[in-house]
């Protein structure tokens, strides 16, 4: 049960960042928004926006992303889907 708690509550807060960037994509032009790869400047600034989402504005912890810790969880899982989803 634990476990799901947990799933769901990383899953509503990807959804809600990803809504954000999206919306936050919508609004350049679009050859301003348009890469295939967003390179060391935009991982940092998904990191950066993830990181004060997830960690310290909601407050997850190394229970929550079991077994990895927070940033490499950001970093290997969250990173690459935003990526994915903002091309």
């Amino acid at each position: 049960m634990h476990d799901d708690n947990n799933y769901t509550k990383l899953a509503s807060l990807f959804i809600c960042i990803m809504i954000t960037i999206i919306k936050l994509s919508l609004s350049l032009s679009k050859s301003q928004r348009y890469s295939g790869y967003y390179g060391v400047r935009g991982k940092a600034i998904i990191v950066s926006a993830l990181q004060h989402e997830l960690v310290h504005k909601s407050g997850i912890t190394r229970s929550d992303t079991h077994p990895l810790d927070e940033l490499t969880f950001i970093q290997t899982i969250l990173v690459p889907e935003c990526s994915i989803l903002l091309n």
